[in-house]
């Protein structure tokens, strides 16, 4: 049994834009027990918006994630300034040897800025871990959505 469909009529032609949803991988390593993520860390596509972004410490047992107030991940006010509508997210959590700490921090796609990989000195956040001098590595995962 072969199917078969058939379309009649006309094609109609949309000028509205096609995003894409994608989830990217990267891997970072922590030098002195943090690391700060700028636009460039990952190789993200040029204008995404980052819509989640999920660390995981695959060395050690613990983790921190901070994302300042001026980060390049959350767009500024709308009168033009630079401060971000909030006062910046800290994240802490430690797990058991048989878990690895996972954050995971989620960004409405309304309040996302387009990551500009030009602008490869913004912070986007710092990933950390409790012990100082730890040199973990940590996996981020980030869910990205942007037009084809």
């Amino acid at each position: 049994m072969s199917p078969q469909v058939n379309v009649s009529g006309q094609t109609l032609v949309s000028s509205q834009k096609q995003y894409v949803t994608r989830r990217f991988v990267g891997s970072v390593k922590l030098a002195s027990s943090t690391f700060d993520v700028v636009c460039n860390t990952n190789a993200l596509p040029d204008g995404c918006k980052v819509l989640k972004v999920v660390a995981k410490n695959l060395d050690g047992r613990s983790l921190t994630l901070t994302v300042p107030t001026n980060t390049a991940l959350i767009t500024s006010d709308t009168n033009g300034g630079t401060t971000a509508p909030f006062g910046g997210i800290k994240k802490m959590v430690s797990a058991p040897y048989t878990r690895f700490p996972t954050i995971k921090v989620q960004i409405p796609d309304l309040l996302a800025a387009p990551v500009d990989a030009a602008n490869s000195t913004l912070p986007l956040f710092t990933v950390g871990s409790f012990l100082s001098g730890s040199t973990d590595t940590v996996q981020l995962t980030y869910t990205v959505r942007y037009a084809l």
